[in-house]
């Protein structure tokens, strides 16, 4: 929840809110480079000063509480902060102190996540000698590890192929009974399928927030798909040099028109002068990807 929030760095407002609430269990926020995603985390995280109010709470069976960043919150950033000049185990064992009182805590309860992230090989490691994905591992374990209520991750996905993409969305899912999730990802594809909802950011702006669907409707309007074309190379060419203001892309066998203010007679006559093989037509639910492409365009063309 936020209410008159101004981050600023020096003189430049980073990031503004009069008044909005969030609700979700996993929540993707994603913008274009710039837009206060990081901020907004760090924020929340209370690594930035802020002007206003901004509060993260839970709900339990005992009600709402308010949620305190030292307590209830774990944070991966996108590069992995693992300290350069102590061994992986010893960083881990470290925090195993700090979160259980008990420095061999990694071994017991805490093992699950060292093998779920398959740590063990990087035990005798130094901080330095680790790759950035490397240290994404361990960072993400030693936040398991504090077994926080509200767990934000900064660019997760980067760099990652799709054997570890999968793996790691896995993991969050798999654990969103027991904790919630704010990640901030340019890997559209991914939080359409794990996300329950998304926030939007748009120059330090909430621009907009809600289900997938909902987000994606306000940010494109309509989509249409078409399919049985005679030629989709240059049935797509044709259809993004005559509407230039919409998306045209592929998916598979298909294509898909999405934007605002479709005027579908117009588009059924142009396909149809163009292309006599019974191309068909139909009403379609834009992905996210294709909804913040044609949002992102239409930011650069303002």
């Amino acid at each position: 929840m936020a209410r008159d929030l101004e981050v600023c760095y020096g003189k430049f407002r980073a990031l503004a809110a009069k008044q909005i609430t969030i609700r979700g269990n996993m929540i993707a926020v994603i913008g274009h480079n710039g837009a206060g995603k990081s901020t907004l985390i760090k924020a929340l995280l209370g690594l930035l000063p802020f002007e206003g109010e901004l509060q993260s709470f839970a709900q339990d069976t005992n009600g709402k509480c308010t949620l305190l960043p030292q307590r209830d919150m774990a944070f991966c950033p996108e590069t992995g902060s693992v300290f350069a000049d102590i061994s992986v185990e010893s960083y881990i064992k470290l925090w195993s102190r700090f979160k259980h009182r008990d420095g061999n805590y990694y071994k017991k309860e805490g093992s699950k996540y060292v093998d779920l992230l398959n740590l063990s090989p990087l035990f005798s490691k130094l901080g330095r000698e680790l790759s950035k994905g490397q240290r994404r591992r361990v960072q993400t374990a030693i936040g398991f590890l504090g077994a926080p209520k509200l767990f934000f991750f900064d660019e997760p996905f980067d760099g990652l192929d799709v054997q570890k993409t999968s793996e790691l969305t896995s993991i969050l899912v798999e654990h969103q009974d027991r904790m919630s999730f704010v990640v901030s990802s340019h890997r559209m594809d991914v939080m359409e399928r794990i996300a329950d909802t998304v926030v939007v950011l748009k120059d330090g702006e909430f621009m907009s927030s809600g289900s997938v669907e909902s987000v994606c409707k306000e940010l494109c309007d309509e989509c249409y798909s078409l399919s049985n074309m005679s030629d989709q190379d240059s049935m797509l060419a044709m259809l993004s040099s005559r509407f230039p203001e919409l998306l045209v892309t592929r998916i598979g066998n298909q294509l898909a028109v999405t934007g605002r203010g479709i005027d579908l007679n117009v588009l059924n006559s142009v396909i149809r002068e163009y292309d006599t093989n019974g191309i068909r037509i139909e009403k379609a639910h834009a992905s996210l990807t294709d909804a913040m492409n044609y949002h992102l365009r239409s930011i650069k063309h303002l």
